[in-house]
């Protein structure tokens, strides 16, 4: 079920040449393919370049991804003959990509039956072909992950056992426990458009949705992409899910992500930095804004050096001399990254704005007193320009 907005976006391109033969009748491209996507061109002809073409997935991948920027009604019955001839041909099929959506290129609403019907048990023999194949059984998964939520979670448990490295696995099981969690029970013709269950029932959906949360808080990556979802991509659904704590359930994933990784900082900052500057007015009522709660203490800039994991290229210290130097306040959140900063002088131009910036791009480890996980607030000052140029002499530590 896609449950983002889809973009016409194609696939990467590949340094890979494909020259036309006198008389062969094929239409040569030239340089990197498809840099800009796949356009009306590609999708005309894919049919009968992949019959001559069979190992061409880079073509079926591109037209993948051109059907899913445009109405899914448009190409269906097109979208639905290259979905068979992928499932049939390539099961394996790599969609992950610079999009999200990118495993989505291949799914089919459920309110389109036969089709659907059709597909799923293509993708029941595939996996009972390729039982030990990660990308088939991930990509099954996804299929089938609205009518059929015990099966395709078991598949996607086994394919991360089969590649624990793959974090395409991970996203498709947060997911997963995404669309249990917010009760989405079926999708239109077009995959972008839900209904749902009741998700305070006691029937399996809800019984479901009740283990993928508790299964999704026991593991640091799965509890951050799932609160990742549940953050950003709720909106995205049409209609909305009648839930109404879906941000409270992504700040506790949040948090819970950042504990389970204590004493190490998160993988990346794109969390509870980037979910509590959604809540400032202007985003939300106030009565809907959800604020941290962890108190903050003061540390020396010594102190918080001391807690370092990445420092910023643009940080410097205290007694440098550099040009244009900005002074920031930062407070490091609880799961080691900079959730704000804001310069203490300005100088005459303009560069306080990205230096401030410049200062999240810091780590730290978190900070704990007591027992309790606390944000730390300290002093820096960095030193650069508004190219994005780093100070001379400059380092991460």
């Amino acid at each position: 079920m896609a449950v983002i907005i889809l973009l016409p976006e194609g696939c990467l391109p590949a340094q890979r040449l494909v020259v036309s033969k006198e008389g062969a009748g094929e239409t040569a491209i030239l340089g990197n393919r498809f840099p800009n996507g796949c356009g009306n061109s590609e999708e005309a002809g894919w049919e009968s370049w992949l019959a001559a073409h069979p190992e061409d997935v880079e073509m079926a991948n591109c037209v993948l991804g051109y059907h899913a920027g445009t109405r899914f009604d448009y190409f269906r019955e097109r979208r639905l003959r290259l979905i068979r001839w992928v499932v049939e041909n390539h099961p394996d099929i790599r969609v992950e990509g610079r999009l999200i959506s990118d495993p989505y290129r291949l799914q089919i609403g459920t309110a389109d039956t036969s089709a659907y019907a059709e597909i799923r048990q293509l993708w029941l023999a595939q996996v009972a072909r390729f039982p030990d194949n990660p990308a088939v059984l991930a990509n099954a998964a996804s299929f089938v992950e609205i009518t059929d939520q015990e099966l395709a979670d078991g598949w996607l448990k086994q394919a991360r056992a089969l590649d624990p490295s793959d974090t395409g696995i991970v996203d498709r099981l947060a997911h997963l426990y995404f669309c249990a969690i917010v009760g989405v029970s079926g999708t239109g013709s077009d995959p972008e458009s839900a209904s749902y269950a009741s998700y305070d029932s006691t029937g399996e959906r809800a019984e479901f949705a009740r283990a993928a949360l508790s299964e999704a808080s026991r593991d640091a990556a799965l509890a951050a992409r799932t609160a990742f979802y549940m953050h950003y991509w709720t909106g995205q659904l049409l209609p909305k899910p009648p839930r109404s704590d879906c941000q409270q359930i992504a700040e506790q994933l949040y948090q819970r992500a950042a504990d389970l990784k204590y004493p190490e900082p998160t993988e990346n900052g794109f969390g509870l930095a980037a979910f509590y500057r959604s809540q400032l007015p202007g985003g939300r009522t106030p009565s809907e804004q959800i604020t941290p709660k962890a108190r903050i203490v003061d540390l020396s800039f010594d102190q918080a050096a001391e807690r370092l994991v990445y420092r910023s290229p643009y940080i410097v210290p205290l007694d440098g001399n550099a040009d244009a130097a900005v002074t920031c306040v930062i407070v490091v959140g609880t799961d080691g990254h900079v959730w704000s900063s804001a310069d203490e002088n300005t100088p005459l131009d303009d560069s306080s704005c990205s230096m401030a910036f410049a200062a999240e791009l810091s780590t730290f480890r978190p900070l704990r007193v007591g027992g309790e996980t606390v944000r730390f607030r300290t002093t820096v000052t960095l030193a650069g320009d508004q190219t994005g140029r780093k100070p001379a002499g400059s380092q991460s530590r």
